[in-house]
């Protein structure tokens, strides 16, 4: 994936699909011949698809994964780490 939005925050998104189980990988910009720590997967952001009936009517929302995916910025944990220190 690529970094879909980073605003300077604790987090940014990536457009990558991350699922259940994927919390705690790493995320790196691979830079050669260099690789750098960006941040670790926390989250996926779900959405829904809305499903109506004839009338038009809301039945059932059906979740699936929108292939975003949330993570926290290397330096977040450095600083998560340092204060654990103490």
């Amino acid at each position: 994936g690529i970094v879909a939005q980073y605003t300077g925050r604790k987090t940014f998104l990536i457009d990558g699909v991350a699922n259940p189980g994927n919390s705690g990988s790493p995320v790196v910009a691979v830079k050669f011949p260099e690789t750098q720590l960006l941040g670790m997967i926390t989250a996926y952001k779900p959405d829904s698809i809305d499903l109506f009936d004839n009338n038009r009517n809301l039945v059932a929302k059906i979740p699936y994964n929108s292939g975003l995916s949330q993570a926290v910025t290397a330096d977040e944990i450095r600083r998560c780490i340092e204060k654990a220190k103490r």
